[in-house]
């Protein structure tokens, strides 16, 4: 384990970061230790050997916490390399149907269109398939595993068990986006009746936002709350649910403005004062910081 990471902390540092570690309460809190205290984001836990690390572990509680850390954990390792190699985004399933439907509509022989479409995903499924050896270490075991299980069965893994390694949930969130794909192009090749194009006032994030603030359910689990969210703002599900499992993350003065404009139009009071109040606390959650750095 030479080759490991360290954090690199004296023995005073170490002490006083365990006590103030030790005082924090909320999952967010512990997380945003990391990345602000150890300068590590807590998606990359697993460079570290657990010696190094176990003073400032985060140790859960329930499912949903487990659930919570594991969807930030994704999120943020997949946004980070996104900045770093962006012609090598991850697959997101509305971003591909959405260039789908763009792309299909310029296409001259659409039906060969959709088969391009899907033997470029065949032959990513047979890679995958062929580094799958029971032999080996291969994460994309993950992959090979979620896409025949939802292709199969109709079954989506939620990760709530154990904190797990960032490259396994990658694997395995590319492996449920592949099947999902799939099935959207093998049931868009089907005939059906063409549906009128809808203009979506508001992202995914504030549709839910909406909802949450108008107190539909709150007190709902995430997976119910996400199956009774989705058929009305129109979205899947599971990425509803997912999203559901790092809403405070995805709340910026930059998504609220457009919920507070919305509901100060509607003469919503109540709503107007719950989204000032997350947009007012947003921006000292950023003059906090930059007076940090």
């Amino acid at each position: 384990m030479s080759n490991d990471p360290k954090l690199r902390l004296t023995e005073q540092q170490r002490a006083e970061l365990k006590i103030e570690f030790g005082k924090l309460g909320t999952i967010d809190e512990k997380l945003d230790f990391w990345s602000e205290k150890l300068r590590v984001d807590f998606c990359h836990f697993d460079k570290f050997s657990m010696d190094d690390i176990q003073d400032f572990w985060i140790h859960t509680e329930n499912k949903d916490e487990i659930e919570y850390i594991n969807t930030r954990n994704l999120n943020v390792y997949k946004d980070k390399a996104r900045v770093v190699y962006p012609k090598n985004r991850f697959l997101d399933f509305e971003e591909r149907t959405e260039t789908f439907r763009q792309n299909i509509e310029k296409a001259s022989n659409k039906d060969l269109f959709i088969d391009e479409e899907i033997r470029k995903l065949d032959l990513l499924i047979s890679q995958k398939e062929q580094e799958n050896n029971p032999s080996t270490l291969f994460k994309t075991r993950f992959f090979v595993n979620i896409y025949r299980q939802f292709i199969e069965k109709g079954i989506i893994q939620t990760w709530d068990n154990h904190i797990q390694e960032v490259g396994n949930l990658v694997e395995a969130d590319q492996g449920l986006t592949v099947a999902k794909y799939k099935l959207f192009l093998e049931e868009y090749r089907m005939p059906k009746k063409p549906e009128p194009k809808k203009t979506l006032a508001f992202s995914h994030d504030q549709q839910i936002f909406i909802l949450d603030y108008l107190g539909l359910y709150k007190d709902l689990d995430n997976v119910k709350r996400a199956k009774l969210y989705a058929p009305i703002i129109n979205r899947d599900w599971e990425t509803t649910r997912q999203r559901f499992s790092s809403l405070e993350t995805r709340k910026t003065v930059e998504n609220l403005n457009p919920i507070l404009s919305y509901f100060t139009e509607l003469g919503f009071e109540q709503q107007v004062q719950l989204v000032r109040k997350d947009i007012d606390r947003k921006e000292e959650e950023r003059k906090s910081k930059k007076n940090k750095k």
